[in-house]
């Protein structure tokens, strides 16, 4: 029957976080740059509490740790 592989769960969290947190790091970097952007009568009334709260929780986006530390203000990542 062949031989089978076992699956080899350390391997794949470290391709996981390898395939996602260089572009999450470009995300959040954008984030930090989005005010020089743009601009407009009610833009930074919109933009900088997105780019404060960004600023102050920018750590627990590329741990992967939003959903235990403040999962209320994920703010670099809007959906």
């Amino acid at each position: 029957m062949g031989d089978k592989k076992l699956f080899n769960t350390p391997a794949f969290v470290f391709a996981r976080l390898m395939r996602l947190t260089p572009p999450l790091m470009v995300v959040v970097a954008f984030t930090f740059f989005l005010p020089w952007f743009g601009s407009g009568p009610i833009f930074h009334e919109m933009i900088d509490p997105i780019v404060n709260g960004c600023k102050k929780n920018w750590w627990t986006n590329l741990l992967f740790l939003t959903n235990w530390i403040d999962g209320k203000n994920i703010v670099c990542l809007l959906a």
